[in-house]
């Protein structure tokens, strides 16, 4: 969005969002390039972008309708991440390479564990 004038990103963040609000792949990628047409005369870097890396923003539509909500962002792993971060910043200074990938592995362990033992699962793939 920064590459767009402040008094257009409104209306091109509208315009980006009803082609997300898509459902079908095809429809979505030729909506896309009607996009990037109709903003190419003035904003040609938005719209080498939205023609070269729209499609890989896509990859949620592959799943089930009903996992796509939870799915489309990657909050769930952001927060993954940061808590590995606050963890082994406390440590500060490992002794070696593997006692900080013991460290890590045994917090994705019990994140595991805590995702499966859950009552109310986030999300259950077997179900389609």
């Amino acid at each position: 969005m920064n590459k767009a004038s402040h008094k257009d990103r409104m209306v091109l963040v509208n315009d980006i969002r009803s082609v997300f609000k898509l459902t079908d792949r095809t429809l979505a990628c030729e909506a896309a390039r009607e996009l990037a047409v109709r903003w190419g005369e003035r904003y040609p870097r938005v719209a080498g972008q939205i023609e070269e890396q729209f499609e890989e923003c896509l990859a949620v539509l592959e799943l089930p309708t009903r996992h796509r909500r939870r799915l489309h962002s990657t909050n769930m792993l952001e927060q993954v991440m940061r808590e590995i971060k606050r963890r082994t910043h406390v440590v500060g200074i490992f002794p070696n390479e593997a006692s900080c990938d013991r460290l890590v592995g045994a917090m994705l362990i019990e994140y595991h564990e805590v995702w499966q033992s859950q009552r109310a699962r986030f999300i259950r793939m077997g179900e389609y």
